[in-house]
């Protein structure tokens, strides 16, 4: 059964995104704590950076970017393995997550407020968060086949 000490924190949707496919799929972990704009000395030691989420899996180096964390679960047949199911799968986590995404163009309204254009960014993140809810209803429409059901699995933790 997972297992949490209930201390990770960093960003509150990845990190809890990243706990919550850890959890549907029964893979144990643990978090550990981490400071925002603290030196996190012992987690930077380990990991080699001072931010969340980092993924450590058996002997392999430790993980920090969406992208390679995704790749990962992919291995552990947490992704679709039909391709097409897959690439969407791949994408709609982008928009989430990657540069330009919901979580990058929250972070700059968060940090970066006078240096953003609000409204663009705004717009950006309410025209994604449309497409994700049109995307899903759409799924559900259809079904949610058992590729599809993967691919929301991954994408709505």
């Amino acid at each position: 059964m997972p297992r949490s000490d209930g201390s990770g924190s960093g960003g509150p949707r990845a990190s809890g995104s990243l706990k919550a496919i850890l959890e549907i799929k029964g893979l144990p972990y643990v978090t550990a704590p981490l400071e925002v704009a603290d030196a996190n000395a012992e987690i930077a030691a380990w990991s080699g950076q001072n931010s969340a989420p980092v993924v450590a899996w058996q002997e392999e180096k430790p993980l920090n970017r969406w992208l390679d964390i995704l790749l990962l679960a992919e291995r552990l047949a947490l992704l679709p393995a039909d391709p097409r199911q897959r690439a969407l799968a791949v994408g709609l986590c982008h928009e989430m997550m990657g540069e330009r995404g919901i979580g990058w163009n929250r972070r700059q309204q968060m940090f970066a407020a006078a240096a953003v254009d609000a409204v663009a960014t705004g717009a950006r993140v309410a025209a994604t968060l449309g497409m994700l809810a049109a995307e899903r209803q759409s799924l559900h429409a259809r079904g949610a086949p058992q590729p599809g059901a993967t691919v929301l699995t991954v994408v709505e933790a």
